[in-house]
């Protein structure tokens, strides 16, 4: 089974979109789960503290879970760039050797091991 590299990092970078929709997209979803009313606490003395601590902490999450994703967007802009560069620095380096590489009546490569003047027409 033969690893192409580009490949590779293309299905990662799909993942990683993949991660960061998922990320995005469950909080975004269900972010109204996590809203209370201000009279949750009732009338306790800490009742509006209790309640402005979790509206704090919901929005804390909301700003890590937006953070999260566009960490992971990165990343994957970031590695469809390396397997761009890995695929293209495959093609032009197989272009160059194709194109480097001596050849007899422009069919057939040098080999230097191989005694030429056994042949008709030497090299």
């Amino acid at each position: 089974m033969t690893i192409s590299i580009p490949e590779s990092l293309t299905t990662l970078a799909d993942d990683l979109r993949t991660a960061a929709d998922t990320a995005r997209d469950g909080f975004t979803d269900n972010v109204a789960e996590l809203d209370i009313p201000g009279t949750a606490a009732g009338n306790s003395s800490g009742g509006p503290g209790l309640v402005a601590a979790h509206v704090s902490v919901s929005d804390a999450a909301s700003t890590a879970v937006g953070r999260l994703a566009g960490v992971l967007e990165q990343d994957m802009d970031d590695i469809y760039a390396c397997a761009f560069l890995f695929a293209t620095t495959d093609e032009d380096a197989a272009e160059r050797m194709r194109s480097d590489i001596p050849r007899i009546g422009g069919i057939f490569p040098y080999n230097p091991t191989v005694d030429w003047s056994v042949y008709d027409g030497g090299r």
